[in-house]
């Protein structure tokens, strides 16, 4: 899909994205990853979590989407040919496909991630287009691997759409090489860099929509050198080694770190390898039938603010029906400025209640982006209480909303027209 199309279908639905899914469903179909997906399940029902109750339906699943996700790399390892592709994912059905869902490593559901896999020493150029409204927040990272291959995502080099020259339709080029930025605009320095993670993140789902985005080499003629075999081996490799090393050092090592029914101290993002310009607090909870857990943030005049809640095999809850998260677009802030989200296994009529599919063990995600720069994040910032979900009234302020099941179901169906409208 060129990115100077007048009348664009879904960025995301372009030919170098069909192209890459039609190679990772035949990588996915392969005995060499159907074999590495059986060692992952095996590795994840020999974890302390695997005792839960219901479990082993969410392990097979997170072992299926970190395999596919790796899969849609292995096909995408093409530097002199590179392609944005869109994974990190639910499952979908489109251009005569129907494609499973690439999720993992705590993704945000507000977020349209696109992976391209580069060579640093080379130059490029990026070009794209703005459609419509655009998200509340843009960025390209470079990173030294893939995203989960025994690192997190150790940022090498960031631009954000404030460093960008927009042109008046919406169309931008960033030119891409091994030479420092030094405060130039349009220019991202790629050195020693494997892969571009970029993220479209949509506040308004509405409205707000992924960019077009096109890559191509500079120097040299595109060329394609894609291996069919190769895959197949790459990504049951791939695959097993992001599953383990998350679940190691991102499940384990992070999110349940502390106690369980709590949120560390916002911090920054970047400090981890993530993204520069995030403030997150994580934590992990565990709730009896008749309990709920509130949390209480202060959005600290950040443009971004994301709740989420995911499962325990580093996975989101389904989010296109389900309000498993709500954004500072999407939640109803309380009259003190406050943003306030329920965690509970049923429903229990609150609007901002973050729905896991009836689990009541997960993991908490909560994102800042472009804090303020007087901005200091502290605990003060964030409150948690478990209550019993018969307290809720006695303990939520006096103006929340409250919605009875046919409201619920209206939320639920909108918020799937929502998403619905960045694949369409």
């Amino acid at each position: 899909m060129s990115a100077g199309n007048d009348h664009p279908r879904s960025a995301l639905a372009a030919e170098q994205q069909r192209l890459t899914e039609e190679r990772a469903l035949a990588a996915f179909n392969s005995t060499e990853v159907q074999a590495a997906i059986t060692r992952v399940i095996a590795h994840f029902r020999a974890d302390r979590n695997a005792a839960y109750e219901d479990q082993d339906e969410l392990i097979q699943q997170s072992a299926r989407e970190h395999l596919f996700h790796a899969c849609l790399m292995a096909a995408s390892e093409t530097p002199l040919r590179p392609r944005f592709v869109w994974t990190l994912c639910h499952d979908h059905e489109w251009m005569g496909m129907k494609v499973p869902g690439s999720r993992f490593g705590q993704d945000n559901s507000d977020n349209g991630y696109r992976l391209a896999y580069i060579d640093g020493n080379r130059r490029y150029n990026i070009t794209g287009r703005f459609l419509d409204a655009a998200p509340v927040d843009w960025s390209i990272c470079v990173i030294p691997a893939q995203v989960g291959e025994n690192l997190f995502a150790d940022t090498l080099g960031f631009i954000g759409r404030e460093s960008v020259d927009v042109a008046p339709d919406g169309s931008f080029q960033i030119l891409c090489d091994a030479t420092p930025t030094e405060g130039r605009r349009n220019h991202l320095c790629v050195k020693d860099g494997k892969i571009l993670n970029v993220r479209d993140t949509l506040g308004d789902w509405a409205c707000e929509r992924p960019c077009l985005l096109d890559i191509e080499p500079i120097d040299d003629a595109p060329q394609d050198s894609f291996d069919a075999d190769r895959a197949k081996t790459r990504a049951a490799e791939l695959g097993e080694t992001i599953a383990r090393f998350f679940l190691e050092h991102l499940q384990h090592g992070y999110f349940e770190s502390g106690p369980i029914n709590s949120m560390n101290t916002p911090w920054s993002a970047g400090s981890a390898g993530g993204l520069l310009t995030q403030a997150s607090s994580l934590g992990h909870y565990g709730l009896a039938q008749d309990e709920a857990m509130i949390i209480t943030a202060d959005p600290m005049g950040a443009p971004y603010v994301g709740m989420q809640i995911t499962d325990i095999w580093m996975l989101s809850y389904e989010y296109r029906t389900h309000t498993s998260s709500l954004n500072h677009a999407q939640a109803k802030q309380s009259g003190d400025g406050l943003f306030r989200w329920v965690i509970s296994g049923r429903d229990p009529g609150v609007y901002n209640w973050l729905d896991g599919s009836g689990q009541r063990r997960g993991t908490i995600l909560l994102r800042w982006q472009h804090l303020p720069g007087n901005v200091i994040p502290g605990l003060d910032k964030l409150q948690t209480e478990v209550v019993k979900i018969s307290e809720l009234k006695d303990k939520l302020p006096a103006d929340t909303v409250w919605v009875d099941s046919h409201a619920r179901r209206a939320q639920q169906a909108q918020r799937k027209r929502d998403y619905d409208k960045r694949v369409e």
